[in-house]
């Protein structure tokens, strides 16, 4: 997602291995990729690599299927996600 400068210099701050998640396009815009930010935050944590799964699927390009603001403003449905740990 583009984001402004604002949120690249937060993810520089708070991000491990920052520039992953940053990519710079040729319009000077920067694109943030939230997937790979909170993988890294997680292998931070000591998350094994092999217990980190990112469902790829993106609600503002499958609005179909999912509930986007982004795509459809405000008056939409919500979605709920959540994080489980297992032993």
């Amino acid at each position: 997602m583009q984001v402004g400068n604002e949120v690249v210099l937060a993810v520089q701050k708070a991000i491990p291995n920052a520039e992953i998640t940053l990519n710079k396009k040729s319009s000077g815009k920067f694109h943030f990729n939230l997937w790979e930010a909170n993988r890294q935050i997680l292998l931070k944590a000591g998350i094994p690599e092999k217990n980190i799964e990112i469902f790829v699927e993106c609600s503002f390009q499958d609005n179909k299927k999912y509930f986007s603001v982004r795509k459809e403003d405000i008056n939409t449905g919500r979605m709920v996600s959540g994080i489980m740990m297992l032993k």
